[in-house]
C-alpha cells in the first residue's frame, strides 16, 4: 500500500517542481543556439522570473490543501461500509466547495497579476505577468486533480491515483519542452510557454482524476457549479484587471475588488449562499 503512495508524492512534487528544471535546461541551450554570450546567465534569469510567478500562482492550492486531510479519511470509511451514497453526497460537496474557492483567490490574482508581482518583487519580475495569469489557472486545475486523487486512493485505489500523477508528470514535461522550443528564447516567451506546458500537464491530469472519480462514485464537480464558478471567475478577473494596480497598494486594491466581484456574481447566481461564505471565510483565515 504504501509504495503507490510514495510514487504518488513524488510525482506530485515533480509536476509542482520539474517545470522550472525544464526550463532553465532548454532555455540554456537555445541561448546558446541565439548566440548569447552567457546561456547560463540567460537561463538563470529567465528561471528567477519563473519562480517568482510561481510563488504567487501556487497560493490557491496551498489555501486549499487542508481539503485533502479530511477527504482520504471520509471516503476510505465511506467506501469500507459500502455508504456509497455518503460518499457520493461528500465527494460532490467538497469538490465544489474546493472549485469555488479556488476561484475566487486564483482568478483575482491572474486579473491583477502584474500588480501581485510588485507586492514581493522589483520591476525586473513584471515580465512574469502573463506566465503568471497562466500558470495561476493551471494550479487551480491541479489542486483539483490532487483532491480527485485523493478520492481515488482513499477508495483504496492508490496505484491507480499514482498512475495518473506519474502520467500528468510527463505530460508537464513533454508539453514544456516542446513548446520551449516552438515559442522559442525572445521576451516573455519562454516564460509563457512554460505556464502553458504546465496548465496542459495539470489539466490532462484533472480530467483522467475526474473520469475515474466519476466512474467509481458517479460524480465529480457538479457542472452547474462549474459553469457558474467559471462565469464568476472571468467577471472577477476582469475586474480585477481594471482596476489600476501600478503599485503593491493599488495591487492589493485590485485583489479585493475581484474577489468581491466574484463573490457578489454567485451570490446572484445563487451558487453561494450564507454556509458556504461561512466556510469560506474559515478557509481564507487558516490560510493567512
Amino acid at each position: 500500500f504504501l509504495a503507490p503512495i510514495w510514487l504518488y508524492q513524488a510525482a506530485l512534487q515533480g509536476i509542482l517542481q520539474i517545470d522550472l528544471q525544464v526550463l532553465h535546461y532548454v532555455a540554456t541551450g537555445l541561448a546558446e543556439e541565439a548566440g548569447a554570450e552567457d546561456p547560463a546567465a540567460v537561463a538563470d534569469a529567465l528561471s528567477g522570473v519563473y519562480r517568482a510567478a510561481q510563488t504567487f500562482a501556487f497560493v490557491p492550492y496551498q489555501l486549499i490543501l487542508s481539503v485533502t486531510f479530511v477527504v482520504f479519511p471520509f471516503v476510505s470509511r465511506a467506501t469500507t461500509l459500502g455508504d456509497d451514497d455518503a460518499a457520493r453526497r461528500y465527494i460532490s460537496g467538497a469538490l465544489r466547495f474546493s472549485l469555488l474557492v479556488l476561484l475566487a483567490v486564483a482568478t483575482p490574482i491572474g486579473g491583477a497579476a502584474e500588480g501581485v508581482l510588485r507586492i514581493a518583487y522589483p520591476d525586473g519580475y513584471l515580465e512574469g505577468e502573463a506566465a503568471l495569469q497562466i500558470l495561476v489557472l493551471g494550479q487551480v486545475a491541479f489542486a483539483l486533480f490532487v483532491i480527485g486523487a485523493t478520492i481515488v486512493a482513499g477508495s483504496g485505489r492508490a496505484g491507480i491515483a499514482a498512475g495518473v500523477a506519474v502520467a500528468g508528470l510527463v505530460v508537464v514535461m513533454v508539453a514544456t519542452w516542446s513548446l520551449l522550443v516552438a515559442f522559442g528564447i525572445e521576451g516573455s516567451s519562454p516564460l509563457v510557454a512554460t505556464a502553458i506546458g504546465t496548465s496542459l500537464g495539470t489539466s490532462f491530469a484533472m480530467l483522467a482524476i475526474g473520469v475515474l472519480v466519476y466512474r467509481a462514485f458517479g460524480t465529480f464537480v457538479p457542472v452547474l457549479s462549474v459553469v457558474r464558478g467559471l462565469v464568476a471567475g472571468a467577471i472577477g478577473f476582469g475586474v480585477a484587471r481594471v482596476i489600476p494596480h501600478g503599485s503593491a497598494v493599488m495591487a492589493v486594491v485590485a485583489l479585493g475588488g475581484g474577489f468581491l466581484a466574484y463573490l457578489t456574481t454567485l451570490a446572484i447566481t445563487r451558487e453561494l449562499g450564507k454556509e458556504e461564505l461561512a466556510a469560506l471565510r474559515r478557509v481564507l483565515k487558516r490560510g493567512g
